[in-house]
C-alpha cells in the first residue's frame, strides 16, 4: 500500500472508528459490549483486480477512553495477543507509517497515570512491532464505568499503524511478570462475572462487529452452540479434526489452530495446507483456473468436534489481475503454525472463556438482533 493512501484512510478513521457501547440487561447480566468497525485497507490496485473477489487487507478498528481527561485511542482488536498497548504523543514512528493517525495519549494531561519503569517490547509475526514502557491509568466505558488502573503499554516507538486491545490468555503477555489483562481486569473489577467474551466480526461484506464481553449473543449464530477445549498450543485454539471439499472428500488432520482476529486468511503449516490443494484440486501454490472452481456455489467445510463451519468459495479465492486464475486465501507457512484469521471468523461464532479454557463455536448468523445471555461452560 501507498504510505500516502494508507495516512489517507487512517486520517478517516480518526472519525469514523467505533466506540465502546454500554448496554444492561433486564436481567441485570454483566457484560459490555464493545463495538468495532471494519476497515478494508487493500491497496485500491489489488481491488481493481475483480469486483467482488481480491485479496483483501481488513482492521478491526475500536477506541479506548483512558485516564482522567479520558483520551480516545485507536485501537485494532485482537485476540491473538494479550496485551493493550498504544503509542504516546511523543511516539516515533517507523517502517514508514504513521503511527499516531488514530490517537496517542499524552501522560502529563492525566492526574491518574503512573508509569510502572519496566520496559515493553511487543513483537508480530509480521515483524513489526513497538517499545515503551508499562504503565497504568483508569479505562472509562461510555456509560461513565470506570475501570481503575489497567495496565497497558505506551509506546515511544512503533512501525505499526495503530495500538492494540490483545484479548488472549496472559500466558501471551510481553513480561515475564504476568499481569491481569484487559479481559481479566473487567472481571476482578466486577463489570463481567467471567473473564470471557464472545466474537462476531459479521460478513465479509459488514463494515462493523462487536465483542461482548461477559455474554453470548445467540441471535449472532445458527444452530447450537459447540463446546470444545483449549488445545495443547501457545495461542487460544481448538482441534482442527478435518476438512472437506466440495466433491465430498475428506483431509483427516487433528492440528491445533489459533483463532486470531489479528490475522489475515488463513495460515497452516505447508504440508497441511498442500493437502487441503490438493483436496480442492489446486496447484501447489494453491491455484486454479477461475472457470473450473464454481465459485458461487461451492464451499469448504471445516470440522471440528462437533461442529462444521462453512465457508463460501467466494471468500475462499482471490483473482489474478486478468482475472482467469485464483488463488486460495489458505497459505503455507515455513514457521509451522496455524492461525484461523478473518478469513475463517467471519463465517464463525466464537465464544472465549479463558476461565475454563473452552472456546463456543457455531456459524455465524447475520443479523441485527440481539439476544444476550450468560456465558454457561
Amino acid at each position: 500500500m501507498q504510505i500516502s493512501t494508507l495516512l489517507s484512510i487512517l486520517r478517516l478513521l480518526t472519525f469514523v472508528f467505533a466506540v465502546p457501547v454500554d448496554k444492561r440487561s433486564p436481567t441485570s447480566l454483566k457484560y459490555h459490549t464493545l463495538d468495532f468497525d471494519v476497515v478494508d485497507m487493500t491497496p485500491s490496485s489489488k481491488r481493481s483486480e475483480t469486483e467482488t473477489i481480491y485479496r483483501r487487507t481488513l482492521y478491526y478498528f475500536a477506541r479506548v477512553s483512558i485516564g482522567s481527561t479520558k483520551q480516545q485511542i485507536g485501537v485494532s482488536v485482537d485476540t491473538g495477543s494479550s496485551d493493550l498497548w498504544f503509542p504516546s504523543n511523543d511516539a516515533t514512528c517507523t517502517n514508514g507509517v504513521n503511527c499516531k493517525s488514530i490517537g496517542t495519549f499524552t501522560p502529563s494531561i492525566s492526574s491518574t497515570f503512573h508509569n510502572l519503569s519496566t520496559s515493553v517490547d511487543n513483537n508480530y509475526n509480521d515483524g513489526n512491532g513497538a517499545q515503551g514502557y508499562w504503565s497504568k491509568d483508569d479505562f472509562w466505558f461510555t456509560d461513565g464505568t470506570k475501570v481503575e488502573q489497567i495496565q497497558f503499554g505506551l509506546m515511544t516507538s512503533s512501525g505499526r499503524e495503530t495500538g492494540v486491545l490483545g484479548l488472549g490468555a496472559p500466558d501471551l503477555e510481553a513480561t515475564n511478570d504476568k499481569y491481569p489483562n484487559f479481559p481479566a481486569t473487567l472481571k476482578n473489577a466486577g463489570i463481567i462475572d467471567k473473564t470471557a467474551y464472545s466474537l462476531y466480526l459479521n460478513s465479509a461484506t459488514a463494515s462493523s462487529g462487536s465483542v461482548v464481553f461477559g455474554a453470548i449473543d445467540k441471535a449472532k449464530y445458527n444452530g447450537d452452540l459447540a463446546v470444545l477445549d483449549f488445545a495443547d498450543y501457545r495461542w487460544t485454539a481448538i482441534t482442527l479434526g478435518s476438512v472437506t471439499a466440495p466433491d465430498g472428500s475428506k483431509v483427516d488432520l487433528n492440528i491445533p489452530v489459533a483463532l486470531d482476529s489479528g490475522t489475515t486468511y488463513i495460515q497452516l503449516e505447508t504440508n497441511t495446507a498442500r493437502q487441503i490443494y490438493q483436496a480442492l484440486g489446486l496447484s501447489e501454490s494453491g491455484s486454479a483456473s477461475c472457470d473450473q472452481l464454481s465459485l458461487d456455489t461451492n464451499q469448504l467445510t471445516l470440522n471440528f468436534a462437533g461442529v462444521s463451519i462453512t465457508i463460501p468459495y467466494k471468500s475462499l479465492f482471490y483473482q489474478f489481475s486478468g482475472g482467469s486464475l485464483c488463488q486460495a486465501r489458505i497459505y503455507g507457512s515455513s514457521g509451522g503454525n496455524n492461525f484461523f484469521g478473518d478469513l475463517f471468523l467471519q463465517n464463525a461464532y466464537v465464544a472465549y472463556n479463558l476461565d475454563s479454557k473452552k472456546i463456543g463455536l457455531a456459524q455465524a448468523n447475520y443479523n441485527d438482533a440481539t439476544n444476550l445471555v450468560d456465558f454457561w461452560f
